[in-house]
């Protein structure tokens, strides 16, 4: 993981045409603003566990892949190259295949096919995960404040809505868990 600081040095190196290149993971897709006229995505990710402890890989979702193409020609103060109108700025999200059966596949699949549906995480471990992950990043530094943020996500909403009481135990047993 790179330093806030050292993030922030090569978002700005790259937006001001210095870096010309920048390779990422697909948290490229959470929430960095890069002006860059091409995103080019691999089909497969790493992701958590297979089960023994070891990543694995697992298909890129739709949502993803939308999410990073989404990224393509974002904030351009210049024109992309060969644009079909002067002035009129684009980005392209290219997703890398092997053949042409690969190809309309994933264009079926990716492209025309439909997003998965939104799924809170579900489980004590991935609560677990989300209270360390807020500690650590100094947004959750009471009870108090990590009840609001949870309350406030989409998990927060659908689970502990109706019945935030529940949320507050769920916190209130994985900081146990935690300090344990």
């Amino acid at each position: 993981d790179l330093t806030h600081e050292l993030r922030r040095l090569v978002e700005g190196e790259f937006n001001a045409g210095s870096l010309r290149v920048l390779v990422a993971t697909s948290t490229l897709a959470q929430g960095v603003n890069l002006s860059c006229a091409n995103v080019i995505s691999v089909p497969t990710m790493l992701a958590g566990s297979d089960g023994n402890g070891a990543p694995a890989f697992c298909p890129l979702s739709v949502m993803r892949f939308r999410n990073q193409g989404g990224r393509a020609g974002r904030f351009r103060s210049t024109p992309a190259d060969h644009s079909p109108e002067p002035g009129r700025y684009f980005g392209r999200s290219i997703l890398v295949a092997e053949n042409e059966s690969e190809t309309e596949r994933l264009m079926q699949g990716y492209v025309f096919g439909s997003v998965e549906p939104l799924e809170p995480p579900a489980g004590e471990h991935a609560l677990d995960r989300t209270v360390l992950d807020l500690v650590h990043c100094r947004l959750g530094q009471s009870h108090g404040r990590l009840f609001e943020l949870l309350l406030s996500t989409y998990a927060g909403m659908t689970r502990w809505g109706a019945r935030p009481q529940v949320l507050d135990q769920r916190i209130q047993e994985s900081l146990a868990r935690l300090e344990s």
